[in-house]
């Protein structure tokens, strides 16, 4: 897997999801979060366990790269934009891979945390 190739990979793991980028690999990326957030709000629990199982192992299989600019991806478009999943962020954090939470860390040292407090959402 490469830069060039990456979203043809992810959607040949991911079949349902169409970026309306395609040739942009961070905004994809980004899209991808709001991907798991619609299905979040779904009615369709088993639909939502299938679509993040296999994101989180695509993301895993990206944040096992060498190559920085498929790491940067997963830091600034894809995990920086987890917090569209409201209650259900912190559920998908705790199923990240192991590189893909290194990744975690290494962002949120830098910028904070991902998912909103857990106050801010039930005062709303």
């Amino acid at each position: 897997m490469d830069y060039e190739t990456v979203i043809a990979d992810l959607r040949a793991a991911v079949p349902e999801f169409t970026p309306h980028y395609a040739d942009l690999p961070h905004v994809a990326f980004g899209e991808l979060s709001t991907l798991l957030a619609e299905a979040a709000t779904g009615h369709d629990p088993a639909r939502f366990e299938s679509l993040v199982t296999r994101v989180l192992a695509f993301v895993e299989e990206v944040s096992n790269s060498e190559d920085p600019q498929l790491t940067n991806l997963v830091k600034v478009s894809f995990l920086e934009n987890l917090h569209t999943l409201g209650r259900r962020c912190q559920d998908v954090v705790q199923r990240l891979g192991p590189r893909t939470e290194k990744l975690l860390w290494e962002y949120e040292a830098a910028w904070g945390k991902v998912c909103p407090p857990v106050d801010r959402l039930s005062s709303g």
